[in-house]
């Protein structure tokens, strides 16, 4: 497990799924977290428990920007090539 500290909250991930994550972002409450990688997916994470959600494909190319609405209802996503995607996890 790798230790990630954004803001005040404190992340324990795979070790493997940090190292390969261009960016990552967390739900404002802090329990979701949402990572953007070179294969074109994103990784749902449930902070608690370090335990990938939910991998989300529809990016053309490597993923440049993530954010996730508030309460995790809403993930988007922009890629090199301007891509982007919006779902609900």
């Amino acid at each position: 497990m790798a230790h990630v500290l954004i803001g005040d909250n404190n992340w324990n991930m795979p070790t493997d799924a940090i190292h390969n994550a261009n960016v990552i972002a967390l739900s404002a409450d802090g329990r979701l977290a949402l990572t953007g990688h070179n294969d074109a997916t994103l990784w749902l994470w449930d902070v608690p428990t370090a335990s990938c959600l939910r991998i989300i494909t529809g990016q053309c190319g490597p993923v440049g920007r993530v954010a996730i609405g508030g309460n995790g209802a809403l993930a988007v996503s922009s890629g090199a090539d301007d891509s982007r995607v919006a779902c609900r996890p």
